[in-house]
């Protein structure tokens, strides 16, 4: 972990690897070697929960809420929190060398929907509220409808909304939008629980 190389992991790739420390623990212990395992997170924690379920196949369901720049929601439109905020408030938390797309998004190889689609055919749900525009929820759900082929590939359904008010928790990838700002809500909870229910009985991916 040098920390002048500028692929030097970041502080949300170490949560991500930790969080797969856990799933070993878990994995080990015999009443809980054969459940399915959940990943939830919430704005930081959403980025991790997202990394760590595109490395590791265990993790069943993902639960990623108001994750933002760097986690779900698309930076080449260029809408909400920059790189070149996010990188200068928080530069421990991603390898050194995104900063240097900072004010030039659309030079990035990728975008946020191919962190999605790594995690196919398994379940993601992405949280959002109508008024935090910061975590850019509108293109959370822009990334969604992108990556959406990609659980088509496993002859799975993606995402199953023509809108972001239109939940629908049976989808491959599935957003759910509430009014208000940052933060995490009984409304929620509720969506949350709705999507482990309609995922939770679902079997291990090929």
């Amino acid at each position: 972990l040098d920390p002048d190389a500028a692929d030097r992991p970041g502080v949300v790739a170490l949560w991500a690897w930790t969080i797969s420390r856990v799933a070993d623990a878990l994995r080990a212990d015999p009443r809980f070697s054969d459940t399915p395992l959940i990943a939830y997170g919430h704005s930081r924690r959403g980025k991790a929960v997202l990394l760590a379920a595109a490395h590791d196949q265990r993790i069943a369901i993902t639960l990623s809420h108001q994750s933002g720049t760097g986690g779900a929601s698309l930076q080449k439109d260029q809408v909400g929190e920059s790189v070149a905020s996010i990188t200068q408030t928080y530069p421990h938390w991603f390898a050194p060398a995104y900063a240097g797309y900072a004010g030039r998004e659309d030079d990035l190889p990728i975008d946020q929907h191919a962190l999605l689609a790594l995690i196919a055919p398994r379940a993601v749900l992405l949280g959002g509220a109508w008024r935090d525009v910061w975590s850019d929820p509108a293109g959370a759900f822009r990334a969604a409808e992108a990556a959406s082929p990609a659980w088509a590939a496993y002859a799975q359904p993606g995402l199953r909304q023509d809108r972001m008010a239109d939940f629908e928790p049976s989808g491959g990838v599935a957003s759910h939008i509430r009014p208000g700002l940052h933060g995490v809500t009984d409304q929620d909870w509720d969506a949350f629980l709705a999507f482990m229910d309609a995922h939770a009985a679902a079997p291990d991916p090929p």
